[in-house]
């Protein structure tokens, strides 16, 4: 499969079989089956815990890590790869499950990741700016009001109300 894009550089790390057109769609497993039922079929082969990646410096406008981050061994060391991959004011899509949902626990998740982690004041990773964030709410998630308070609510009281979240940031260097 070839749907390279020369410039400007988007990266689909950890793309199973989600294929995106002009992406620069990569995954370690070519073959297998993915998680929508098709042949995994990446434009690139790449595992990501290996570092560093085998994209230059600044070369990336936007990369997407879609239910990846929690399977890699060390995810800041990902994080870090992208702040290195991306371009000045390159944008880095994160979407991973929330720690309460039960499917957070499963056999190849390496590390829960909570979006907290992103939005308190960039303790974590200061080259990282919010541009927006969102949670998929469920269950008792779904009759609150707003997604900050459905966090609050299900970090407080340990309930399962948020499926997933999904922050957007933008590299500030």
């Amino acid at each position: 499969m070839s749907n390279r894009v020369a410039s400007p550089l988007k990266l689909n790390l950890g793309c199973g079989d989600d294929i995106k057109q002009g992406w620069l769609n990569v995954d370690y497993r070519p073959g297998e089956m993915g998680v929508q039922g098709d042949v995994v079929e990446p434009d690139e082969i790449h595992d990501l815990n290996e570092t560093p990646w085998p994209w230059p410096d600044d070369s990336a406008e936007r990369i997407l890590l879609d239910n990846v981050l929690e399977h890699l061994v060390d995810p800041v060391e990902a994080i870090l790869e992208a702040i290195r991959v991306l371009a000045p004011g390159g944008r880095l899509e994160i979407v991973a499950p929330y720690p309460n949902n039960p499917s957070s626990a499963r056999i190849d998740h390496t590390r829960q990741m909570h979006p907290v982690e992103f939005l308190d004041d960039d303790w974590l990773f200061p080259e990282l700016s919010v541009v927006e964030w969102s949670v998929s709410r469920v269950r008792v998630g779904r009759l609150l009001p707003s997604d900050r308070l459905a966090l609050w609510m299900c970090d407080t009281f340990g309930l399962f109300g948020i499926d997933s979240w999904s922050v957007a940031l933008e590299v500030q260097r």
